[in-house]
């Protein structure tokens, strides 16, 4: 299952987020994948977890790549410029499963405690601010997302502020 927090800024998204993940995971049913998708990265912190460093943000350079390539999995796309936001998966893709999320490249961009694993989305660089677009940043959650199963677990989204999420494929 799948539910983003959308709405204005200082409305509670990340603290709905958090809220409803700690829920589900004292229900220990099944895993929670939590995805902090907004500018402002709280959600680590309002779950117990530590910041999640730069370098570990899903947007940030090598995650990206890594992520990516393994999306790809056995398809004939060489170079990564193609490989699309909204690339759909085929029979030759890898998919990321909730309850087996270990086995992936995207796991050791997180913090885990129990069932919850927490990946941050990424922010702006001070030479990035009026220079490029956020929706950059969103492109690999976007392509997570596209790529992931999620039977086996909740995936639970602190969106970023407005309504952008709205007007893509997020």
């Amino acid at each position: 299952m799948r539910i983003a927090f959308v709405g204005k800024g200082g409305s509670g998204k990340s603290t709905l987020s958090a809220s409803l993940s700690l829920f589900i995971s004292k229900q220990k049913l099944k895993p929670i994948t939590v995805f902090d998708a907004d500018l402002n990265i709280h959600v680590p912190e309002l779950l117990g977890f530590q910041e999640i460093s730069k370098n570990n943000h899903i947007s940030a350079k090598e995650p990206t790549e890594e992520i990516k390539r393994w999306l790809i999995g056995d398809n004939e796309i060489e170079n990564l410029g193609a490989f699309r936001k909204t690339t759909p998966p085929t029979r030759k893709s890898n998919i990321i499963k909730i309850e087996s999320i270990k086995e992936t490249p995207l796991y050791k961009y997180g913090v885990h405690r129990d069932n919850i694993s927490v990946f941050a989305v990424g922010t702006y660089e001070k030479d990035e601010i009026g220079a490029t677009c956020y929706h950059n940043s969103l492109a690999t959650f976007e392509s997570i997302l596209n790529h992931t199963d999620d039977k086996g677990g909740y995936i639970i989204a602190d969106m970023v502020a407005g309504v952008d999420s709205f007007a893509g494929t997020l």
